[in-house]
């Protein structure tokens, strides 16, 4: 498997959605808090790909479609939290 680069999710672009959620307007994510969280959604990311191919695969479909992502979601964030 060809590996992912290391900007598949953009560190600074990820601060700024952080900061947008923050209560404290003060708060901000450091750089390595922000390189954690990118790497992790890199992982979700390929997790969701992974079991939505297999269930679009399950149903014969070439493409991985809406309900194949929403069919994989509950579990996916349970095993994520």
């Amino acid at each position: 498997m060809e590996e992912a680069s290391a900007d598949a999710f953009h560190t600074e672009a990820l601060k700024q959605t952080l900061k947008h959620h923050f209560k404290d307007p003060k708060t901000r994510a450091s750089d390595d808090a922000a390189r954690m969280t990118a790497h992790v959604l890199e992982i979700m990311t390929r997790e969701a790909t992974l079991r939505a191919g297999k269930v679009a695969e399950a149903s014969n479909d070439i493409c991985i479609r809406q309900e194949h992502v929403e069919k994989i979601l509950p579990l996916l964030m349970l095993d994520f939290s």
